[in-house]
């Protein structure tokens, strides 16, 4: 079949030759835009497609691959992340109340002032402040301490408060010098010429310390108390 019996049967034979260019640069027109609707736009969404998935599987087998690597050594490692949080475990205190948490603190405290030559004053349990974080399943035991010493002393029991076998931490800490005021004679009046006050080389320290009760302890016992509240 020749083209002028073609464009005769599909009815274009008729048309004038304007009209048959016209529909010819038509045709070249719209060709491209159904070439890239039609066929390169489907192919190039196929080919991105394919492209994600590959990536995907290469991820996959990169994470098994490296399971398969760490299978060796996750018995190793779990042994010691179970030995560190048994350390962690054995750092904290393990009383069966708070008062008596606050007692095994106490003591803890006095032998470190013992060994540091540390005069302890005071020590009185706190309630931490409302703001204060809170973790799941530990309770924080504070306590406000007040003591005298030398400036070595006070250093070393600082330095043995942080180095403790108890997880220790020092909240808040303010520390003063001693100054031996001017004796004063029998009528209640300061010396003429005054005596200049002098320091005595010992330090007034006030520190709150703040140790942490195992769950087994602790959280059980106020657990109970807010339950019959």
């Amino acid at each position: 079949m020749t083209a002028r019996e073609w464009l005769d049967r599909v009815g274009l034979g008729r048309l004038s030759p304007r009209d048959r260019r016209a529909i010819r640069l038509g045709l070249l027109v719209l060709a491209p835009v159904v070439l890239w609707t039609g066929v390169v736009r489907p192919y190039r969404r196929s080919l991105d497609e394919t492209r994600d998935r590959l990536e995907t599987e290469r991820g996959l087998l990169a994470r098994e691959r490296a399971l398969i690597v760490a299978a060796t050594t996750l018995p190793d490692a779990l042994r010691d992340a179970g030995a560190e949080a048994e350390a962690t475990r054995g750092r904290m205190i393990d009383g069966l109340d708070p008062a008596l948490a606050e007692e095994k603190l106490t003591g803890e405290l006095e032998r470190l002032a013992a060994q540091s030559r540390v005069l302890l004053q005071e020590m009185r349990g706190v309630e931490p402040p409302r703001t204060a974080a809170v973790t799941p399943g530990i309770h924080p035991i504070r306590l406000a301490v007040q003591g005298q010493s030398d400036m070595n002393g006070v250093t070393a029991f600082l330095q043995r408060v942080e180095e403790s076998r108890l997880l220790l931490r020092i909240r808040e800490l303010s520390i003063q010098p001693v100054i031996e005021r001017p004796a004063t004679n029998q009528r209640g009046r300061s010396q003429d010429p005054p005596a200049p006050a002098v320091p005595t080389g010992v330090l007034e320290f006030a520190v709150i310390i703040e140790a942490y009760a195992t769950p087994a302890s602790i959280a059980e016992r106020v657990a109970s108390e807010e339950a019959g509240t």
